[in-house]
């Protein structure tokens, strides 16, 4: 049971982690680069929005696998719960459901705003402002998830040592 456990807990981080930085690193400058200027900007952003809808659904569903995962190893396995490891699972999960449920909203309204054909100008001027500082939050946000899933993954990869002295009530006489 014991390796079922870290093996699951293990697959999570790294799909979690390899997920993340394939987004960071490779879709999401690819989106945005000039060879997709030919599509357009409108184009442009519906694909962007279609790539992140589905990288929130992993953001989501690795979040509540790693959150069980730790719960089953403090559980079944008896492992203490460290704050550090808790607290960046707890956080990069916090920033995945506020980039999904807040943030990716909040983009798709000031993009419709921008290309919507009946909207004044100075509400587009204000629009494109908008997009261009809640999209710069969440490059910086999608580094700091990057970072973490990284140190995430390490810990996985290199649990802490286990106690060097076994306690007295292990042993049955």
């Amino acid at each position: 049971m014991t390796g079922i456990i870290r093996f699951i807990g293990l697959i999570n981080a790294a799909v979690w982690f390899g997920g993340s930085l394939f987004m960071m690193v490779g879709v999401a400058p690819a989106v945005f680069s000039s060879e997709m200027d030919r599509l357009g900007d409108l184009w442009k952003g519906f694909i962007a929005f279609h790539l992140f809808d589905r990288y929130f659904a992993l953001q989501y569903w690795c979040g509540a696998v790693a959150i069980a995962h730790t719960c089953a190893e403090w559980v079944y396995l008896g492992k203490p719960l460290f704050r550090l490891s808790l607290g960046v699972v707890l956080g990069v999960f916090c920033f995945g459901l506020v980039g999904g449920l807040v943030v990716q909203p909040r983009l798709k309204q000031f993009h419709a705003i921008k290309y919507a054909n009946g909207e004044t100008e100075a509400r587009k001027t204000k629009a494109t402002r908008s997009l261009q500082i809640w999209h710069r939050a969440s490059e910086v946000a999608g580094l700091l998830v990057v970072g973490g899933l990284g140190w995430y993954l390490w810990r996985m990869g290199n649990p802490p040592n286990a106690p060097r002295y076994t306690p007295s009530s292990k042993f049955r006489s």
